[in-house]
């Protein structure tokens, strides 16, 4: 049975990698060398051409071939092998014919179709703490494909969606939305498994993360980490992993029960992981900062900070969403953050504009006047060059 589903994706005409994701201590594992992925409930193969799921596959296929060409692919090979050498462990015997994609896209989501590709969010990577939380959410992903749950969802909504909208809700799962409400709306029900699929993707993905070594302990962290942003969520908007896979209680005393009965021994493969993520970690946090979601990201960035990865950028996003969020009226922590980013080398040239921007609004004039000539000193052709200078010169009126 596998040689057949093994056929059909050769004959899909991709092509997927093979191999560990954790290098020479995977590879000296030995639960790593013996383990097979269990039998999959009919894992999906190019359809009969004159098949009702060929029409869909075709839809997939739009949406692929989109994303591809949407931008937002992140062009880092070595984060994108990265990723497909983490889903490929994951997949094991059903790796090939497995794509996957690391988009720029703020937000924790991850979404498999049924024909084998898998888009990762960056949002997603920035909120995982090692290897082992993100071989947990890609492990879930996999055992959802192997169980051909997303595809049980597409047939059932099948009659009551045109192609288009089919193609929308592909492409907002994806992380290259087309916008309407119809696509809005359809991709809530499709990606909303039932609590039995759920319950199965859990198991069979924590039985996967672990038989490759991984920490049992990351799944029931993730998960906690995700109520722990829920409820900080206030009015937001959810991200879309949260209505398709809600963080409740019930789920995490599950992961626990199965992290405490798991492996021992195991690892979390941070090594790999912060030297590929600390490159981008800037980049994502300012995504993550345009969304307006302040609470929630202050949820992340206190969790970041204690993990020694790129200080100076974590506290500096720190400090911004306590500038910014127009609740807080006492902004000495926001103060207090500035200023410990700037004992770090890698606090960017922008934390003495934000300092000079609160110093000015505290009543602070010579101390804002100070910010804003190091911005000026450490970022001479900054965009908004001639602005900052401008406030200089109206700050030594009033001196």
């Amino acid at each position: 049975r596998l040689e057949a589903e093994e056929s059909g994706h050769r004959q899909h005409g991709h092509s997927g990698r093979r191999g560990s994701a954790g290098g020479d201590d995977r590879a000296a594992d030995p639960a790593a060398k013996t383990h097979r992925s269990p039998p999959a409930c009919g894992v999906s193969t190019s359809p009969e051409t004159d098949s009702v799921e060929a029409g869909l596959w075709m839809v997939m296929e739009r949406a692929e071939d989109r994303l591809r060409t949407s931008g937002r692919v992140i062009p880092d090979p070595e984060l994108q092998a990265y990723v497909q050498d983490i889903a490929c462990a994951m997949a094991n015997d059903h790796c090939l014919g497995l794509r996957t994609y690391v988009v720029r896209q703020p937000g924790f989501n991850a979404t498999m179709a049924p024909n084998g590709f898998m888009s990762v969010w960056s949002g997603l990577i920035l909120r995982c703490e090692n290897e082992a939380q993100l071989a947990t959410v890609i492990g879930h992903e996999i055992a959802h494909y192997l169980r051909r749950h997303s595809l049980q969802r597409w047939e059932t909504a099948r009659d009551t969606m045109s192609a288009a909208v089919v193609f929308g809700v592909v492409s907002a799962g994806i992380g290259v939305p087309l916008g309407g409400f119809a696509q809005l709306g359809a991709y809530g029900y499709i990606q909303s498994y039932t609590r039995d699929q759920e319950r199965e993707a859990d198991s069979l993905g924590f039985a996967l993360m672990n038989s490759r070594g991984y920490d049992p302990q990351a799944a029931p962290r993730i998960w906690r980490n995700l109520i722990a942003e829920r409820e900080a969520a206030e009015e937001d908007a959810p991200d879309p992993f949260f209505s398709s896979h809600p963080p409740s209680e019930e789920r995490m005393a599950k992961l626990s029960e199965l992290a405490e009965a798991g492996q021992a021994a195991a690892h979390t493969q941070s090594g790999r992981f912060h030297a590929i993520v600390r490159r981008h970690r800037a980049g994502w946090l300012e995504d993550e900062l345009d969304l307006g979601h302040y609470a929630e990201m202050q949820v992340v960035l206190e969790r970041l900070k204690n993990d020694g990865h790129t200080p100076g950028v974590v506290w500096y996003y720190l400090g911004e969403v306590l500038r910014r969020q127009p609740e807080v009226e006492d902004k000495s922590e926001a103060l207090a953050a500035f200023r410990r980013a700037l004992d770090y080398d890698d606090a960017p040239a922008v934390t003495y504009r934000s300092l000079g921007l609160l110093l000015s609004r505290e009543g602070d004039l010579a101390g804002a006047r100070e910010a804003y000539r190091n911005y000026l000193a450490a970022a001479p052709e900054a965009e908004d060059l001639q602005m900052i200078r401008h406030y200089v010169n109206e700050l030594e009126k009033k001196l």
